[in-house]
């Protein structure tokens, strides 16, 4: 019988092709783990995947060719994401019906919201209270420092209950990556690009010296907790929010485009983190890519990044999910779902995040579709070496997202 549901043809049935059947040959367990072909036989009852299960229960960790695009090994990565979730995949047999529709239905439109009028006052304040601290620093006003909101509540993507937000302080100085078909000097030459005085590292140690001591006398030293790359401020007068506080300058990474002749510059920001770690965001184009995404989705994009962000919370809680899975992924994950998986008409709410989720689950699956994904931004890999999370990390997460939503 042939399936006429888009969404399927081509999958290999709901949960898209065998995950099992493109792993053999690989190393195998010469001891199997405790308990570890029941506990994917709890995982091959909820998913239908039968086969194979013998093998996928002998699967180890070792040495293998990179990944494709990846930058990690296939097998190592698939044994983290796998084996080394053994204690709650043995978990999940029991979440198959662990809501009945209805009931996920109900839970879903409430974690679908986002923060309510009180929760958004909350915030609005702290970060008022933030922003006066900040522009009482003479020598921040001297160098042309800015205070520009990002993260999830600015984007409108933070979950009922978040009470916390992300402010930038950014300076304007640039750091610049040169495409390899750039010809510096005349390029530096040409936009009028001209080296400071201060080195980076100068630069960052003497801007979180200034916000870390202006906050401390504001809030209270006890209150402001420096980090690796953010400030982390609490203890705010009147409210439980926290705000993080980002040291940052501006970024530039500049090509040449033969087919017009000129120079193309993309803009973003750059923090250089203690560790001496650059990490290059794009808040600019995370937010516009954003609002794009959910006009395309029928304004359901935010509202789906909320209920998966809330998945990974009763996951954790409940001791399912022990990846590093940080909201940023989870929102980029579902930015990369394409858009007819969110606007099926008459499905109800169960049925469009499973939906969602499912397909989600075969684009990470896929070697070759998981090295196209792209943060939000639409400009960075998502899985790249210099992440903070892993390909083996976002599988965890996929896979156990869809054995709790079960088949309700």
């Amino acid at each position: 019988m042939t399936d006429d549901n888009p969404f399927r043809r081509g999958l290999g049935g709901p949960l898209g092709p065998d995950p099992f059947s493109e792993l053999s040959g690989l190393a195998r367990f010469t001891d199997p783990p405790p308990n570890a072909l029941s506990a994917f036989s709890d995982l091959a009852r909820m998913t239908g995947q039968t086969n194979s299960l013998s093998e996928l229960a002998r699967l180890v960790a070792s040495p293998a060719p990179p990944a494709t695009g990846l930058g990690l090994p296939m097998t190592s990565s698939l044994a983290q994401a796998l084996s080394g979730e053994l204690s709650y995949l043995g978990g999940l047999g029991g979440l198959e019906k662990y809501r009945q529709r209805r009931e996920w239905n109900a839970r879903f439109e409430h974690w679908e919201k986002p923060a309510s009028t009180t929760e958004e006052s909350t915030l609005d304040r702290a970060q008022r209270m933030v922003r006066e601290a900040i522009a009482g620093s003479v020598w921040l006003r001297e160098q042309g420092a800015t205070v520009q909101p990002q993260g999830s509540y600015h984007n409108n993507t933070n979950t009922r209950l978040d009470a916390d937000a992300d402010l930038r302080v950014q300076l304007p100085l640039i750091k610049v990556d040169y495409h390899p078909n750039v010809t510096v000097p005349y390029a530096r030459s040409l936009l009028g690009l001209t080296d400071s005085s201060w080195s980076f590292d100068q630069l960052f140690t003497m801007l979180r010296w200034e916000l870390e001591t202006l906050l401390g006398e504001a809030f209270g030293k006890r209150n402001v907790t420096p980090g690796n790359k953010a400030i982390r401020v609490k203890g705010l007068r009147g409210t439980r929010a926290e705000i993080d506080v980002v040291p940052a300058v501006r970024y530039q990474n500049i090509m040449w485009w033969d087919w017009e002749a000129r120079y193309n510059t993309i803009e973003g920001v750059a923090l250089l983190s203690k560790d001496g770690r650059w990490t290059i965001n794009y808040p600019d184009h995370h937010r516009a890519s954003g609002v794009a995404k959910r006009a395309g989705t029928g304004h359901q994009f935010k509202r789906q990044v909320r209920i998966f962000k809330r998945l990974r919370g009763d996951l954790a809680q409940r001791g399912l999910l022990h990846a590093k899975v940080p909201s940023f992924l989870v929102e980029s994950l579902v930015w990369n779902v394409e858009d007819g998986y969110f606007t099926v008409s008459g499905d109800d709410m169960y049925e469009r995040v499973r939906r969602i989720a499912r397909r989600l689950q075969w684009m990470v699956r896929d070697e070759n579709t998981a090295a196209g994904m792209l943060e939000v931004n639409g400009l960075k890999k998502l899985f790249t070496e210099e992440q903070a999370w892993t390909w083996a990390d976002a599988m965890a997460f996929a896979e156990a997202v869809v054995a709790h939503l079960g088949d309700a």
